[in-house]
């Protein structure tokens, strides 16, 4: 149990590359649906399909948002058969499907593809976020970072502090949201606390990576 456990610290705390193009703890990958119909989303780990989930878009009567957790879609096992989960997840025309990892250290990746005769991807993160997508992540070190995005070749600097201390009752700290448009970053740099949220808006195709410096950064100012 105790080896469980810092193995679990570990994935949470590791410096690696976190990237739109692999879902896994610390990052989540929101989709938005502006068609009605029935969708599958194939999940795959290791080079192979561990789930597929069955989407409903429905035109009315649906909530705007609902989560995916593919970690336990997929149940972490190297022996999972593919095969369609039990029920249908809906969502509202015009919401999205959130796809995240609970736990573990696999990469995880989605793919959505039209339901019937004719099933052409709809979604493919691995060939990049759609405009309209939102990508999530979030930094728990304090550190230097940096964002890159491969289209538009932009960076942002990013300066993680530490948490404000929150005698009491503490409060969340709000999400930071940064857009991505066709000249880069909406920001020159970034200032934020150790486990704030970063939800970057795409308003064209992007691929995200962030990673940790090794040099400094100039910091920039608080947001």
């Amino acid at each position: 149990m105790c080896r469980l456990i810092v193995w679990m610290i570990q994935a949470l705390f590791r410096p690696e590359p976190l990237e739109s193009t692999a879902i896994v703890p610390r990052i989540a990958l929101y989709h938005r649906f502006n068609e009605a119909g029935d969708f599958t989303a194939f999940v795959r780990s290791r080079g192979r399909i561990v789930q597929q989930i069955s989407l409903h878009v429905a035109s009315s009567n649906a909530p705007h948002q609902v989560n995916i957790d593919v970690a336990e879609a997929s149940g972490e096992k190297p022996d999972c058969p593919c095969g369609p989960t039990d029920g249908t997840t809906t969502v509202l025309k015009g919401g999205v499907v959130g796809f995240f990892s609970s736990k573990g250290s696999l990469p995880y990746t989605v793919y959505v593809q039209r339901a019937g005769p004719d099933p052409n991807v709809v979604f493919n993160h691995e060939e990049g976020m759609p405009a309209g997508d939102l990508i999530s992540t979030m930094l728990l070190l304090p550190g230097d970072y940096a964002a890159l995005e491969t289209n538009t070749s932009s960076r942002l600097p990013i300066t993680v502090v530490r948490a404000p201390a929150r005698p009491g009752n503490p409060r969340q700290l709000e999400p930071v949201i940064v857009g991505i448009g066709e000249n880069g970053f909406s920001q020159d740099n970034l200032r934020i606390a150790a486990g704030q949220t970063i939800v970057f808006a795409c308003g064209v195709p992007v691929r995200v990576r962030v990673q940790r410096l090794l040099d400094p950064v100039p910091p920039g100012p608080a947001t």
